[in-house]
């Protein structure tokens, strides 16, 4: 089951992240500021450092673990 990633790209580094879309109520403790670095359901894209939205991100991502561990998927 994935999970996550990081991706460099040219213009932007992307982190896909995949339980708000296996687990559609984590898309509700999305920010409306992590929203618009969002052009789909799990994928966040940052052009520079953000440190209010990377902690936003950390938050999601332990959530997401224990959503996984909840559904014996890790």
């Amino acid at each position: 089951m994935f999970f996550a990633a990081l991706m460099a790209g040219k213009a932007y580094v992307s982190d896909p992240l995949f339980p708000p879309y296996a687990s559609p109520e984590m898309g509700r403790m999305v920010s409306s500021n992590l929203k618009q670095r969002m052009p789909g359901k799990s994928c966040c894209n940052f052009r520079t450092l953000n440190e209010a939205l990377f902690a936003e991100l950390s938050g999601l991502t332990r959530a997401g673990v224990e959503k996984y561990r909840a559904k014996n998927w890790l």
